[in-house]
C-alpha cells in the first residue's frame, strides 16, 4: 500500500438471500464500478446477508437501480 493509489474495505449487505455464484457476481460488478468509475485500485469486500438491521439504507440491491446505473453521465 502507497500513498498513489485508493484502497477500499466494505461491507456489503446483501437485501435478499442468494447463491454464492450470484453473490460473487454482485461483488465483481460492484468492484468494477468502484475501479472504473472512481479509480480504486485495491478492493476488498466482505459479503453479508442482514448484516445491518435497517436494509432501506442500501444502496446496492436487486429490487433498487444497479450502483452501475446511478453514476451514469
Amino acid at each position: 500500500m502507497d500513498d498513489e493509489h485508493i484502497h477500499l474495505e466494505a461491507h456489503l449487505n446483501m437485501s435478499q438471500d442468494m447463491s454464492l455464484s450470484e453473490a460473487q457476481s454482485s461483488r465483481h460488478n460492484v468492484e468494477r464500478v468502484l475501479k472504473e468509475k472512481f479509480g480504486i485500485s485495491h478492493i476488498t469486500l466482505q459479503i453479508e446477508y442482514k448484516g445491518c438491521k435497517n436494509n432501506n439504507e442500501l444502496i446496492f440491491g436487486r429490487e433498487k437501480k444497479k450502483l452501475s446505473d446511478k453514476h451514469q453521465n
